[in-house]
């Protein structure tokens, strides 16, 4: 009876199930894939590792752009409905929109830089042999295995000239812009409207490649027991991008610019789903369909 004492003073008190964190309860109740847990031991960032500190950036991205298109949503609600009215509220609308903007700009950035590291392609090339058992416990055979494989594989990366000619370009037309209205206080308006279409452009360069890569580490999205197809995504950007086209100031109009583009991407990407009516799918019935 003492030796059993001892042990339980050893190891300590038991913790109750209820005490378990908050995170990991939201987490369970939510049903988020563990690949996009930006906390959890897999994904947390190793000094003695750069590729895990890349992917913690990459993972951080996703998560600052997703709660800035969250809260875009919510904010063009209010203004569907005019809730910011007289001075203070347009004041307030102005603090809110730049806000927003700084953080999807993070958010890309971060994803932009991580996509775009130099040893990103054998990191990609050992996710997807990771990849190969999960591929093969959803029924594909070991040729639709390789053909996943292929299709998920980076590019060698060798045209870059027309990637650098309209980032290129998109600084220019904002620089000069900048130039003109800051000190000669002239605004050309033709300056503006070219360097924004060509930086949306820019995005489409950087987003083709990081979307790809995505894919193969999340392989598949789910939450709440639905599986959520790129096609959804991708309405959900346009929907938010509305209400600021309509309602906001010019900087929300620019961000539903490429809030629309980024849309209209998504869906064009996922046009097979989309064309069947696949939009989100209750994850018993999706894994029923796969076998």
């Amino acid at each position: 009876m003492q030796d059993t004492d001892d042990a339980r003073a050893t190891e300590g008190p038991e913790i109750p199930q209820e005490v378990k964190p908050l995170r990991n309860k939201i987490k369970d109740r939510i049903g988020l894939n563990e690949d996009l847990d930006v906390f959890s031991e897999k994904n947390r960032p190793k000094i003695d590792q750069p590729l895990t500190v890349i992917r913690f950036f990459r993972l951080l991205g996703l998560w600052i752009l997703s709660f800035a298109l969250i809260a875009s949503f919510v904010y063009g609600l209010l203004l569907a409905f005019h809730v910011f009215g007289g001075p203070n509220g347009m004041e307030m609308k102005g603090i809110v929109s730049w806000s927003l903007s700084g953080a999807s700009c993070v958010g890309f950035l971060l994803l932009t830089i991580a996509s775009e590291f130099r040893d990103r392609a054998s990191d990609i090339q050992r996710v997807i042999a990771e990849r190969r058992e999960r591929m093969r416990e959803f029924g594909l055979t070991e040729e639709q295995a390789r053909l996943v494989e292929a299709e998920f594989l980076p590019t060698q990366r060798k045209g870059k000239k027309a990637k650098v000619l309209f980032v290129a370009l998109s600084f220019a037309f904002i620089g000069l812009y900048a130039f003109f209205y800051y000190v000669f206080h002239v605004q050309l308006d033709v300056l503006a409207t070219y360097g924004i279409a060509t930086s949306i452009i820019s995005v489409g360069f950087f987003l083709s490649g990081f979307a790809g890569e995505i894919n193969v580490e999340i392989f598949r999205f789910e939450i709440f027991r639905l599986h959520v197809h790129e096609a959804a995504v991708g309405i959900f950007f346009i929907i938010v991008a509305l209400p600021l086209v309509y309602f906001g100031v010019t900087v929300d109009k620019v961000l539903s610019a490429f809030y629309m583009f980024i849309g209209a991407w998504l869906m064009g990407r996922d046009w097979k789903d989309l064309s069947a009516g696949k939009i989100i799918e209750r994850k018993k019935k999706f894994e029923q369909a796969l076998a």
